[in-house]
């Protein structure tokens, strides 16, 4: 059961937790995945390295919810808005894209961690 209070805003714009992901002052909290302990690693060693473009793991809640940092912005989805389809928000999301590889590279990844297949094997889902 989520308790929700009326400071907390509802985030929407995500395709997979519709509904389910609300913004606590300076906090968010989301359904935490079965590899939530994994991914807060990697988030941990990406903050660690200067990344800062993903949100910081707070912790996962008795109930199964995980919080993280909020990360300002906005979410294209389609239909994509007409900012999201210009050469700046091509060469921001490059960019950011590029940073992550980079800073990816001083990650090691847990192999007996609970990963999704298409983590491992570099495909799609």
């Amino acid at each position: 059961m989520i308790l929700v209070t009326a400071e907390d805003e509802a985030l929407v714009g995500g395709m997979v937790n519709t509904g389910a992901v609300f913004r606590r002052g300076e906090s968010v909290e989301r359904p935490a995945p079965r590899n939530a302990p994994a991914l807060h690693g990697c988030l941990l060693v990406l903050k660690e390295h200067g990344f800062d473009g993903a949100p910081v793991p707070v912790g996962l809640t008795a109930d199964g919810r995980e919080q993280l940092t909020f990360v300002p912005g906005d979410v294209a989805l389609p239909p994509f808005p007409d900012w999201a389809m210009t050469s700046s928000a091509l060469e921001s999301v490059g960019g950011l894209l590029r940073r992550l590889h980079d800073t990816s590279a001083a990650v090691a990844v847990d192999l007996r961690a609970e990963w999704p297949r298409a983590v491992l094997s570099g495909t799609s889902p």
